[in-house]
């Protein structure tokens, strides 16, 4: 279940929740009742929480009634009533930039790792040479 204030922010809103109560499902991915967790509101009934490398998309519709989500306060670490749940969000955070970071970077590598070798098709000169380059930038 979300609670009031969760429910009606906009789509693609970026907020932190408190986990009042983890459902079978959040727990076999690792969230626990007492965690501040990284959300995405999705629609009306749906949001994406993280945690770490962890996330679950919660529908309120089917994981409501063994779920609890408190809206805690703003992406921006703001709007919080509680300072304890603030640092709370604040380590979330950092988790959750850390893990889009490392993303970041394996995305990064990969795609050094396509130019590179769509340069080397390129320097061929042949009749496949452009086909060649166009699939490895594709990652085919």
């Amino acid at each position: 279940m979300f609670d009031a204030n969760m429910r009606y922010l906009p789509a693609n809103k970026m907020f932190f929740a408190e986990i009042h109560r983890a459902g079978p499902a959040l727990e076999e991915k690792g969230f626990k009742a007492g965690q501040v967790v990284v959300c995405k509101m999705l629609d009306d009934s749906n949001v994406e929480a993280y945690r770490g490398s962890n996330s679950y998309r919660l529908d309120d519709r089917t994981d409501g009634y063994k779920t609890l989500l408190v809206y805690a306060g703003n992406f921006d670490l703001t709007g919080f009533i509680d300072d304890k749940v603030r640092d709370k969000a604040k380590d979330a955070r950092i988790e959750y930039d850390a893990v889009r970071i490392r993303d970041l970077e394996k995305t990064i590598t990969t795609l050094q790792t396509r130019i590179s070798l769509a340069s080397e098709y390129l320097e061929e000169e042949n009749d496949e040479s452009l086909y060649n380059a166009i699939e490895a930038l594709e990652g085919q």
